[in-house]
């Protein structure tokens, strides 16, 4: 069966785990901020979903580490990054470019990528400098970071 937050929270152990939040309510986010809390993962969770799910989450907990999904190439307003403070902007693959990559870092943002599931794919974010691909094919993934340059390969 799939496992509660919980269970898996406590099955990752020291592993970092990303909580997407599509369709939150304030109750849910705060419930699920409340459950990592609990189990101790606060230092290790971080939360992604749109902007109105990451204003509720700030709002539980300040000191969370966010993700802000990010659907156009026009950057956040200045506004909502400081109300959200996110650490990641968190792009669809299809939108990510070396220009977009390079502008968020310059912001001291990081950038992740879902979902990318082709060698190909992952291989031209990697080349485009994001900091994180979420993906279904994570052998994939970690063969090919494994075989390039700079990464621990050749």
């Amino acid at each position: 069966g799939v496992p509660t937050l919980r269970e898996a929270l406590l099955a990752v152990g020291a592993h970092r785990v990303m909580v997407d939040l599509p369709g939150s309510t304030d109750a849910s986010v705060r419930k699920i901020v409340g459950t990592v809390r609990e189990c101790g993962a606060g230092e290790r969770a971080y939360y992604c979903a749109s902007a109105d799910a990451m204003l509720r989450v700030r709002a539980a907990d300040p000191a969370a580490e966010i993700a802000l999904t990010w659907t156009t190439l026009a950057p956040p307003r200045p506004e909502l990054l400081a109300a959200v403070k996110p650490r990641w902007l968190n792009y669809r693959f299809g939108l990510v470019s070396r220009e977009l990559t390079d502008r968020a870092h310059r912001d001291g943002l990081l950038v992740s990528a879902w979902t990318a599931d082709t060698k190909r794919t992952m291989r031209r974010l990697i080349e485009r400098g994001v900091d994180s691909i979420t993906t279904n094919r994570i052998d994939t993934l970690h063969r090919l970071l494994a075989n390039s340059p700079g990464r621990g390969g050749s």
